[in-house]
């Protein structure tokens, strides 16, 4: 192997590019004083003769930019990036070399005194290649508002009641603030925390992995990211809110946080403490919504959770060479839950099994628990980037949480055929507590060469993983029907203690070298070795009822050890044109699954050996239009719990079990999206769809018998199909005063999954479909209007059962209203309407939930608050789902929080200006 990559290697580096008519400008813009590369800045160049455009694009991540196929000429280079004066140079393209290096390109901070301001408005949107960025200023928002709030407004981005953010119909998973990460990856740290007053662009892109950015080379992989980009004042000063309320019901609310930017560094320090469902370090008291007590989409948080919490986020520059950011966060939260549920198991309507009654459509569950959680969680992330000079990055990062939980829970179930006498009943309690430790480290070495395009990366990722439990169940079963072989059935009583001791290690270690063939040509060769351990030690003990002795299970007890080798090696070769580029690469992965079951059993040594094909094409259909289509294989290898071959009865009648004999998974993906924007509208189109085609899926296989108790063990088998597609339309809407957005988003999604049933096949078709509607207005400058729709429909057919269709309708409907009141009060208030239709008996409830405040400022600056808030007035909060799976549907009421006021004083710091 080794000696395939050496000439793999020694190949690529006695390729010599060909003698072009067409030269290569480079070079790296940098921060004047600080040396810091600005990612992002935009760099245009123009011909001095015919003032034609020859290039236009944004800067990497190390401040680099390239311009290939540069005929022979005069031009002017312009450099712009947002608080530096605009940098230009004249540059004479002539000679031998087909390269011509800038160096670096200082940029010095710029100082505008007011009275010299010359004010000119920016466009509202404009796009910098496939990056949209939206002017804050051009969308108005209340005092004291978030960037949620900023969001909210702008055209094709949506944000849930969770604070969770979807532009141009993608979930962002990432949020940078001035190109830096804010609290680690949690997105709602920076759009729940930032005012949008300071708030001076958002930039809105697909972020590609550190070694598509590094090596130009694009694997196809795309991160929805967006960059809050503050004012240069914002940089430079203090801000943060502080609230303290208390309501009825006992309901109370204290937090505060504390932002302290300069600069190259950005510190922040969050805490709070409340019972109204709160857990992530966001104080209603900025936002001009009034979510509280609410986490999803609908507006919903299942439970009533009391959470504590403290952050701190910390980013800065060290010297010339190191930046560095961290954050901690620490949680404790204890959330009380009640639910009730009715499954329908898909019975099968043919049989060769004796103890099936085939007459008989499906096997009904109502389950009610209640059950008591606590969580406490530490993580901490860390990432150091350190420029040995300007060809070598090294870049290291680490990433540690621990959980530590205890729950208490109790669970009644019923089993039944139809509406029929009841085949069972269990009640069962539990009580476990555990820890679980897990560490990610990455060290990541990237170098240039001197000739553009050929670089080398080595990375080496380790992760660590420890789970420990302890618990004890206790259960009584009843059974109403005779039944054979009784001694295979559980006991009537339960009573068992059980410990359980997961272990699991990776290591990989990655080799990337690119060679340029020629100026528009790259290829990449690549190579991954990758080992996955893991051990799982159960072991079960039977309570006797008399004695209160423990007596060894076992049956129920096992140890169990995996190890999963992966040899990966493949190429890819990449071609850039004007107007497309594509990316065709294979690799060859062999891999080896080595599994042990108890001690001195015979282990079971498999191997596979995998093409892996995989392609991107990226033509520009026309300007501000971006087509990409990409292929792409994969292998899932099974996971320890899966493989394990014991049986989990925590609930003894739905009986968990492992399969050793698991083989991984292989998956084909064919993808193609979309972007388009359109500069005189302002319209925004994105989309997407997407399908997938996985052989040796790991699927349930389940076992029903007379008494209604199931067995449930994964097992291998192909024919797993998906297909997801998402339209989003976004534009602003301006109609006199009246200015605002309107957002379309369509998603369809269709999986036509496998199953097996007492040995049978079960092929499902699942249809979930979707359309949503919002209008954001901003009235007269001062008055905020919003209302939103969302229909939801859902369908489910078997094979096993032609007759059964499940199909359910979801309509929600919500309207905001914002506007000041006079003597100084302000009014914010939101209704929201759900309705359910097709769901089963007694979980179809349409209910409206309202929530408001009225508060006054006051205080110098206005820098005070006091607010009163009602949440749900009508009293009418609910939580309703449904869950739809190749073998049942599942109709679920969960225990949400109800009405209550809350009185709060809020106290906003802002200290802006200041240099030290």
């Amino acid at each position: 192997m080794s000696c395939a990559i050496l000439s793999l290697l020694s190949f690529a580096f006695t390729v010599n590019a060909q003698t072009k008519a067409d030269f290569i400008i480079r070079g790296l813009i940098a921060d004047s004083a600080t040396c810091q590369p600005l990612l992002q800045a935009t760099v245009l160049l123009r011909s001095v003769t015919d003032s034609a455009r020859a290039g236009f694009q944004l800067a990497d991540a190390q401040g680099r930019f390239t311009f290939p196929n540069i005929p022979q000429g005069r031009y002017q280079l312009t450099v712009s990036y947002v608080g530096y004066a605009p940098f230009q140079r004249p540059v004479l393209v002539s000679g031998t070399s087909q390269t011509l290096d800038l160096g670096t390109l200082a940029l010095r901070r710029q100082t505008v005194r007011l009275r010299e301001v010359n004010v000119q408005r920016r466009a509202p949107i404009t796009i910098r290649n496939d990056t949209l960025e939206f002017d804050a200023g051009a969308f108005a928002t209340q005092p004291n508002a978030l960037v949620e709030d900023l969001l909210r407004k702008l055209p094709g981005v949506d944000v849930t009641g969770d604070g969770s953010v979807r532009a141009q119909g993608r979930v962002v998973q990432q949020v940078f603030v001035d190109g830096k990460p804010f609290f680690g990856n949690d997105p709602k740290m920076a759009t729940r925390n930032l005012p949008a007053h300071l708030i001076d662009k958002i930039q809105v892109f697909d972020n590609r992995s550190d070694q598509s950015a590094f090596s130009g080379v694009d694997d196809g992989g795309r991160v929805r990211t967006i960059n809050i980009v503050t004012k240069p004042e914002g940089r430079r000063g203090q801000f943060g809110q502080q609230a303290l309320g208390y309501g009825t019901a006992g309901r109370y609310q204290a937090g505060g946080g504390i932002n302290r930017f300069r600069q190259q560094s950005q510190f922040s320090l969050l805490g709070q403490a409340n019972n109204i469902n709160q857990t992530g370090y966001s104080l209603p008291a900025y936002t001009s919504r009034t979510r509280g007590g609410t986490n999803d989409a609908t507006g919903q948080s299942d439970g009533i959770t009391r959470s504590t919490g403290a952050g701190l986020n910390y980013a800065d520059r060290w010297g010339k060479r190191t930046r560095i950011t961290a954050s901690y966060v620490a949680t404790d939260a204890t959330t009380l839950t009640g639910q009730r549920s009715l499954r329908q198991t898909l019975l099968p309507g043919t049989s060769s099994q004796p103890t099936v009654d085939t007459t008989r459509l499906a096997l009904l569950s109502d389950t009610d628990s209640r059950s008591t959680t606590r969580a406490v969680n530490h993580s901490i992330n860390i990432r150091l980037d350190y420029q040995l000079d300007s060809m070598n990055l090294i870049r290291f990062s680490s990433g540690f949480s621990g959980y530590t939980t205890s729950n208490a829970s109790q669970l009644t179930t019923e089993t039944r055929i139809s509406n029929r006498q009841p085949l069972n009943q269990s009640l069962s309690e539990t009580v476990a507590a555990g820890t679980n430790r897990t560490i990610n480290n990455t060290l990541l070495w990237m170098h240039r060469f001197y000739r553009p395009g050929r670089t080398l990366s080595l990375s080496l990722n380790t992760a660590l993983n420890r789970l420990v439990s302890d618990g004890s169940n206790r259960a009584q079963n009843a059974y109403y029907r005779p039944q054979p072989g009784q001694d295979s059935l559980p006991p009537i009583r339960i009573d068992q203690r059980n410990a359980q001791h997961t272990r699991s290690t990776t290591n990989e270690l990655s080799l990337y070298y690119t060679e340029p063939l020629t100026d528009q040509q790259t290829i990449e060769f690549r190579y991954n070795l990758a080992t996955n351990q893991g051990t799982s030690e159960r072991v079960v003990s039977d309570v006797n009822e008399a004695t209160g002795i423990s007596q060894p299970n076992a049956r129920l007890s096992s140890q169990f050890q995996s190890t999963f080798i992966t040899n990966r090696l493949g190429s890819g070769w990449q071609v850039r044109r004007p107007r497309y580029s594509y990316t065709l690469g294979v690799d060859i992965q062999q891999a080896t699954l080595h599994s042990a079951y108890q001690t001195g059993t015979s282990p079971l040594n498999r191997q596979y050996v995998n093409l892996l094909p995989n392609l991107v094409f990226r033509p520009q259909l026309a300007q501000n239009q971006y087509l990409q289509v990409q292929y792409q294989t994969r292998t899932t290898a099974p996971s320890v719990t899966q493989l394990q071959p014991v049986a989990d009865v925590t609930n003894p009648l739905f009986i968990q079990a492992g399969n050793p004999a698991l083989r991984p998974e292989f998956t084909h993906s064919l993808s193609l999206s979309y972007n388009g924007f359109q500069t005189k509208t302002y319209r925004t189109v994105f989309a997407l769809l997407t399908v997938g085609l996985t052989n040796h899926r790991i699927v349930p296989a389940t076992t029903l018998d007379v008494s209604g108790i199931q067995v449930t063990r994964p097992v291998n088998a192909s024919g797993y199909t998906t297909a997801n597609g998402t339209v989003s339309i976004g534009r602003p809407l301006a109609v006199g005063s009246l200015k605002g957005t309107l957002n379309l988003t369509t998603n369809v999604i269709l999986i036509r999954g496998v199953s097996f049933i007492n040995t049978q096949t079960n092929r499902s078709l699942a249809l979930m479909a979707g359309q949503s509607v919002s209008v954001n207005t901003t009235v007269a400058s001062t008055i905020e209007v919003g209302l939103s729709g969302t229909v939801n429909h859902q369908r489910a057919l078997y094979s096993l059962q032609r007759q059964a269709d499940n199909q359910s309708w979801t309509t929600l409907i919500s309207s905001q209203l914002y506007c000041p009141l006079p003597l100084g009060f302000r009014l914010a208030t939101d209704l929201t309407y759900v309705a359910t239709t097709g769901r089963s008996a007694g979980y179809n409830q349409p209910y409206a939930r309202w929530n408001g405040y009225v508060s006054r400022a006051f205080l110098t600056g206005q820098q005070g608050e006091l607010r009163l808030q009602v949440f749900d007035l009508l009293n009418q909060n609910r939580s309703l789902a449904r869950t739809v799976t190749d073998t049942y549907v599942e109709d679920r009421q969960t225990q949400v929080l109800k009405r209550y006021f809350l009185l709060s004083f809020i106290y906003n710091l802002w200290q802006f200006g200041k240099t030290s």
